[in-house]
């Protein structure tokens, strides 16, 4: 995707998803150095108690992984850039641009702005119909976190005709 011809561009500044799936595995490493040691140690209560432990940590991280893929929480990871152009609005990753997401602006029904700290901002983008977002999945609304120069972004989908609605 060039970049240069852009009317807008920017990238997502939010590790939530990526801070959430790394702290869960490493409380994952000592829980399994504990059961390995009271396993080996013949410890029966310790080892029920470090299992226990070992398994809440597995279905916590598989939890924090399907919530991630499956919430909002998917569009908090800091690899996602997202622009705009003449022809509409477009998503990619930020180390293979070759595959983007695309939509034309009348297949944008409306934006939302939240502002948030140190400038930034999450907008909301609604799609008239579910748009196939690829690795994200089929979507009605695609969330931009924390993004820079938001005046900028509104003012180009005001200029398509693309109106702002209110957030809940």
């Amino acid at each position: 995707m060039d970049l240069k011809n852009t009317l807008w561009n920017s990238c997502t500044h939010s590790h939530t998803k990526m801070a959430l799936f790394m702290s869960c595995l490493v409380l994952l490493i000592p829980s399994l150095v504990f059961l390995f040691i009271s396993a080996t140690n013949g410890e029966e209560t310790m080892m029920i108690i470090s299992v226990c432990v070992t398994a809440a940590i597995i279905m916590i991280t598989g939890a924090v992984y399907a919530v991630g893929r499956f919430t909002a929480l998917k569009w908090q990871v800091s690899n996602l850039l997202f622009a705009v152009a003449e022809s509409g609005f477009y998503f990619t990753g930020t180390a293979n641009q070759d595959s983007y997401f695309s939509a034309a602006w009348e297949e944008i029904t409306g934006y939302s702005v939240k502002p948030e700290k140190n400038g930034f901002a999450t907008v909301t983008i609604r799609f008239a119909t579910p748009a196939d977002c690829g690795s994200f999945g089929k979507n009605n609304s695609l969330k931009m976190v924390k993004i820079e120069n938001v005046e900028t972004l509104t003012s180009v989908l005001e200029s398509k005709g693309i109106k702002q609605f209110e957030t809940a």
